[in-house]
């Protein structure tokens, strides 16, 4: 969700340095993405937090469910938002994703930009195009008993929808 990146890159003769960078690294299972679904990514080492949320369409046992999973990293605690921990999922069209578990709440507004076409499986094979988005604004409001957790907005987030 959120470690340090430390190290360099020559591209094209030019260094970038990533001294005290943010990194995040995660890891997809399955021969698919699901049919729908949108995820998000926004992280800040100066504000010290790192936002993840994931809605999908789940197949399961025959039929479809809409669930969630979001974690809410901040100063080094977690939240954690979940369809298996009674999240609901208020809110999920394009550019807005809102979810409610007992006194949390979250809404995350994504001005997607500068979307280009990513290889994505489908059935075990790289079929299937989806659309992302790895430079795009992302708004964060996180509240627990309607009192304000975390407020931030983000120029360099990851966004996919689908």
């Amino acid at each position: 969700m959120k470690h340090d990146v430390t190290g360099e890159i020559f591209l094209n003769g030019e260094r970038f340095n990533f001294q005290k960078g943010i990194g995040y690294i995660e890891a997809d299972r399955g021969r698919s993405f699901p049919e729908s679904y949108a995820w998000v990514h926004a992280g800040d080492s100066v504000k010290n937090y790192s936002v993840m949320v994931s809605v999908a369409k789940i197949p399961f046992a025959g039929f479809h469910f809409q669930g969630c999973i979001c974690v809410v990293w901040l100063d080094g605690k977690e939240y954690r938002l979940a369809t298996y921990k009674g999240a609901k999922i208020l809110r999920c069209e394009r550019g807005v994703i809102e979810l409610a578990q007992g006194k949390y709440r979250l809404t995350v507004s994504i001005e997607q930009r500068n979307a280009h076409d990513l290889a994505a499986p489908q059935r075990g094979e790289m079929s299937r195009i989806i659309r992302e988005s790895v430079s795009c604004s992302v708004r964060i409001l996180f509240t627990c008993d309607g009192k304000v957790v975390l407020s931030a907005e983000n120029k360099c987030g990851s966004y996919e929808f689908e």
